[in-house]
């Protein structure tokens, strides 16, 4: 499964990369505008199904009743992000309100909700192989469709199209898995003490998965944010500038693109060693986190102050380059929220779900302050990833390190995150 995501992650980067030379620099500042917010829908809103629907199956409810109600929930959520795309988009981001862009984001909304039923069930069936055959098939769906509009439209075409694009490959990959998916899940029988109603396994299903948004889009913001704000406060001026900062963006923050999708995996590793290590064994975990993601942000930095405006010209090309200095600060806030993501992880598999918010949103607090008091349309941008990221860390470092193992909150979040099975 691991090769299959590290593939998958590849070829997204490679499909960013093709896009970045077959578009223009402001109409591909759009684009990744437009797939920021993509992402930011579908991580932040939508993932907690997946992690919710894993859990639930572990626990003994009936397959059927664990699909029926996290599509409810889903489609709750999807009305919601259809609301709040057609009422914020235009207004906060007024060039991303061409109406192909729009449409493409109101599609997404539906499309997630296939999209995360299906990895939902095939990580809670215990499918993994398939899981990533769909996230790869997503993968190569997305570079195929983007060739059909090249081959369709002619030089220099908008955004709006490849937008289109995307969200049909991601419903093609997904769509045909859906029937499969509801049978699996309905061959799960469940136990008879633990099978509720409907009704009961809704409410419950609504009140976790909210449990878990908070923090999901706390960090989808912190990681998604920054390609979204150049593009919304750069002036007319400075829209080349915007596609160059997005190019860099992209490339620095590579390797996130393969960990995101996988961080529900490390829950039940950190859980297990929580469970059975001491007092001194956490802090020494706590440390090894902190000291971990610092160490490596600041050696990628380095790497990528020599290395970095080389690499953007060799996979984006020359009219992208930017200097050593936004390259290293790109890269380096890319590692610090690697660090974070790994952090927050270990605070679920130590019980402690409330510390994962707070870490996250002390991180995004952080990073909104320091975007607006730096000057400069990429420094500020870069500075409050990087910034926030760090301050995040050591927030969720802090929390291990007072956190008691597995034991110090509710039972009820022990069992959430003991329970998943990745």
């Amino acid at each position: 499964m691991v090769v299959l995501l590290v593939g998958a992650g590849v070829l997204v980067n490679v499909y960013l990369a093709v896009l970045a030379r077959v578009l223009s620099e402001a109409e591909y500042g759009r684009f990744i505008s437009f797939v920021s917010i993509v992402l930011l829908v579908s991580f932040g809103a939508f993932l907690p199904i997946e992690q919710e629907m894993a859990r639930q199956f572990q626990t003994g409810l009936p397959g059927r009743d664990v699909f029926r109600s996290n599509a409810l929930v889903a489609g709750g959520i999807a009305c919601v992000a259809a609301a709040l795309v057609a009422g914020l988009v235009p207004w906060l981001m007024p060039s991303l309100a061409d109406p192909q862009i729009v449409i493409a984001l109101l599609c997404l909304c539906v499309v997630s909700v296939v999209q995360y039923l299906v990895r939902g069930t095939l990580v809670g069936t215990g499918r993994m192989a398939a899981h990533g055959m769909v996230v790869l098939g997503d993968a190569v769906l997305r570079l195929g469709f983007a060739a059909l509009v090249v081959l369709v439209t002619s030089a220099g075409a908008a955004a709006g199209g490849y937008a289109l694009a995307l969200v049909a490959a991601i419903g093609t990959a997904h769509l045909p898995v859906l029937v499969w998916a509801h049978r699996l899940a309905g061959r799960v029988p469940g136990r008879a003490q633990v099978a509720g109603s409907l009704g009961a396994s809704t409410r419950t299903t609504s009140r976790m998965v909210g449990h878990l948004i908070a923090g999901s889009i706390s960090s989808q913001i912190l990681l998604n944010a920054p390609p979204i704000l150049v593009a919304a406060v750069a002036t007319s001026g400075e829209a080349d500038l915007v596609g160059r900062f997005a190019a860099t963006y992209t490339l620095a923050r590579l390797l996130l693109f393969i960990a995101v999708p996988m961080q529900s995996a490390l829950v039940p590793i950190f859980t297990r060693a929580m469970a059975g290590g001491s007092a001194r064994h956490r802090r020494l975990l706590a440390l090894r986190i902190g000291v971990g993601g610092q160490a490596a942000a600041v050696l990628a930095g380095s790497v990528a102050l020599l290395a970095g405006p080389w690499a953007i010209e060799v996979v984006f090309g020359s009219r992208y380059a930017l200097g050593g200095r936004d390259v290293a600060l790109m890269v380096a806030g890319a590692m610090l929220y690697l660090g974070l993501l790994v952090a927050a992880q270990a605070l679920v598999g130590a019980g402690r779900h409330h510390d994962v918010g707070l870490a996250w949103t002390l991180g995004l607090v952080t990073s909104a302050a320091v975007f607006v008091t730096v000057p400069g349309l990429v420094l500020r941008a870069e500075l409050a990833f990087a910034v926030g990221s760090l301050v995040g860390l050591l927030g969720a470092v802090a929390r291990l390190w007072r956190a008691e193992s597995g034991a110090g909150r509710s039972s009820r979040s022990t069992r959430i995150d003991g329970g998943l099975r990745l």
